[in-house]
């Protein structure tokens, strides 16, 4: 779709009018016919373009994924977003910068944001609840390993127990605070 601003579409079709009623002028044998006078057309008033860089919402009730679609238009960086479409966003802004937005929208729905290069990575966090009494820790560390998708090398069995209550927590996180809170620290193998 091309945009043409509203001043220019109203001159193409007021030409485009004076050209049809001249395809239409009477014969030259006939009297001119009296001038039709038309009302005069109301022009649409201009709209300030916004600012590179800023948002316009007038969300009530939409899907999260639209309006993060609004703000990743705006952005100038890629957006990529794994929520529920079940979430409802009521939100009304003008000319808001489009990081200040989804740094509120990070943060009133609890999603979880990680930047990769110039990607942005946006999800919301595991609805889970993780439990462990009297479990072992390398048992536990493996689950944790397992359903996070993490690949760990654990040095033998390791002594002790966990003991744990964990509810919406990234396995990634679980495993680092249980480990950490057990003396032990996960270090990245690069």
């Amino acid at each position: 779709m091309v945009y043409a601003p509203p001043m220019r579409r109203l001159v193409l079709a007021l030409f485009l009018v004076g050209c049809a009623s001249a395809a239409r002028s009477p014969a030259p044998s006939q009297p001119p016919a009296a001038p039709v006078r038309h009302a005069p057309s109301p022009v649409a008033p201009t709209v300030e373009p916004r600012p590179y860089g800023t948002v316009d919402l007038d969300e009530r009730d939409a899907p999260l994924t639209h309006t993060l679609e609004l703000v990743a238009e705006a952005a100038d960086r890629p957006i990529a977003a794994s929520v529920s479409t079940a979430t409802r966003v009521t939100l009304a802004l003008h000319a808001a910068p489009w990081g200040d937005v989804l740094d509120y929208l990070v943060f009133q729905y609890h999603l979880v944001r990680r930047d990769t290069g110039k990607l942005i990575v946006l999800t919301e966090p595991p609805h889970n609840h993780l439990e462990a009494a009297g479990a072992s820790p390398t048992s536990w560390y493996l689950l944790l390993a397992r359903q996070g998708g993490i690949n760990i090398i654990i040095p033998g069995k390791l002594p002790g127990e966990i003991d744990a209550e964990l509810w919406n927590v990234r396995y990634e996180d679980a495993l680092r605070s249980t480990a950490h809170s057990n003396g032990l620290e996960v270090e990245p193998v690069r």
